[in-house]
């Protein structure tokens, strides 16, 4: 049984990389800067099994992250798990496959703009990490976050993460995703989302591919990075099923430029 399971899951590697050459959307590649948080106790068990959302390891030591990863879904009030209960996996190409590259740390400090998250805004919906330890240079974001205002809305823009498409032995694999920046009111029209959703500090954007990984069968990490010709300007924050008629808000990183240099 043991061997029937390890010869399914070489064969899901070798389809998997055979097939990183099929287009932009869902290209299989190393996202370097990408990070996975991890809730350290169910990921002692299972390797990739406590993965709960995406980030952007943005210095050697910092990592840049969506606040409500750190929710206590226990309680659900908008009180936070103390960062103990927390690691995060960098340099991993499957979130459920350890390999050589990847490299554990733990959170040494988080800075967020609020001691209990607004379930109800997801207003200030950013946290920084410092990590226990320095990661290598290899794995730095080269994207810039302090030139992000000019962004047209045909700007060329990707999500970096892992998918979710909860199936048996599934690996969930990194992919990057094309997606298009909405005004407001085009948001709205796709949804059923107000203006008092979309408070400042917020944005909208949506899927722009019809391959089987943007479906609705698949969901997609919060806390992920939103690049936009080479510059780092968002965070995913909600909305994560991989769908063109279903906007993601996203966490504007300009918005909170003073409050990151501070």
């Amino acid at each position: 049984m043991i061997l029937g399971f390890n010869i399914l899951l070489l064969l899901q590697l070798l389809f998997l990389l055979l097939s990183s050459g099929l287009g932009q959307n869902g290209v299989l590649r190393s996202v370097n800067n990408l990070v996975s948080l991890r809730r350290r106790r169910i990921d002692n068990y299972r390797f990739g099994a406590g993965h709960i959302c995406g980030g952007a390891l943005i210095k050697i030591n910092m990592v840049l992250t969506a606040a409500h990863c750190f929710v206590d879904q226990s309680k659900y009030d908008g009180s936070l798990l103390p960062i103990t209960d927390f690691k995060v996996i960098v340099g991993n190409m499957f979130r459920y496959v350890r390999s050589n590259m990847s490299q554990s740390f733990l959170i040494a400090k988080r800075f967020m703009m609020q001691q209990q998250f607004n379930l109800s805004s997801y207003e200030q919906d950013i946290a920084l990490l410092l990590l226990d330890s320095d990661a290598p240079d290899a794995y730095l974001s080269d994207k810039d976050m302090n030139n992000s205002l000019n962004l047209s809305l045909n700007s060329r823009c990707q999500l970096m993460g892992w998918t979710n498409r909860e199936r048996l032995n599934d690996m969930d694999q990194q992919i990057i995703l094309s997606v298009q920046l909405l005004k407001a009111k085009d948001c709205m029209r796709l949804s059923n989302l107000t203006s008092r959703h979309l408070l400042p500090g917020l944005k909208c954007a949506v899927y722009q591919s019809d391959n089987e990984t943007t479906s609705d069968k698949c969901s997609w990490d919060t806390g992920t990075a939103l690049n936009c010709e080479g510059r780092l300007i968002g965070i995913v924050s909600w909305g994560s099923k991989c769908s063109k008629s279903l906007p993601i808000l996203y966490t504007d990183v300009a918005y909170y430029k003073d409050w990151l240099n501070a």
